[in-house]
């Protein structure tokens, strides 16, 4: 997670998987160059199973993991803009500025340690409520980090 602009009148937080994205992608290439191994060995069918079979099943990871998510918060124009961005899509949703509460940090509890992502409150409009910023939860502190620099850039000047 990363703070891609912070000034009085806009912040601009952004997730973007590149380490997610880049692990799938080399699984993709080791298990096709194993599967051309097993064709060239005199496999051929073997090799094509392992290939096809192995990228339709990363590419289903591909789709459910790499999301770039983009948060805009302008004063100027007085929206939070939320982008989203897969493979097969865009969706941007927007809001009222006002209607912003605060940021928050959602924590998932594994057996063996716990996972966070920031989330945003929003008290007012037709999608009041609580809303995620990602959809996957991550054991570093991007989360904690994103949360207060919402709450700071909101609280630097509460008469939005």
């Amino acid at each position: 997670m990363k703070i891609s602009r912070n000034t009085p009148d806009q912040l601009i937080l952004d997730n973007q998987p590149w380490f997610i994205a880049l692990l799938l992608g080399f699984m993709v290439l080791a298990f096709v160059g194993g599967g051309l191994g097993l064709m060239v060995s005199g496999d051929p069918l073997q090799g094509f199973v392992l290939i096809v079979s192995t990228t339709l099943i990363l590419s289903l990871f591909f789709w459910a993991f790499v999301r770039r998510n983009q948060l805009i918060l302008d004063r100027h124009s007085g929206t939070l803009t939320h982008r989203r961005r897969t493979l097969l899509g865009y969706r941007k949703t927007v809001h009222e500025l006002h209607h912003l509460d605060r940021a928050m940090v959602e924590t998932s509890s594994g057996a063996y340690s716990d996972t966070y992502r920031m989330s945003y409150l929003l008290l007012g409009g037709m999608d009041e409520g609580t809303h995620p910023f990602t959809a996957a939860y991550s054991s570093d502190a991007g989360a904690r980090r994103a949360a207060k620099a919402v709450n700071d850039w909101l609280a630097a000047n509460p008469s939005q």
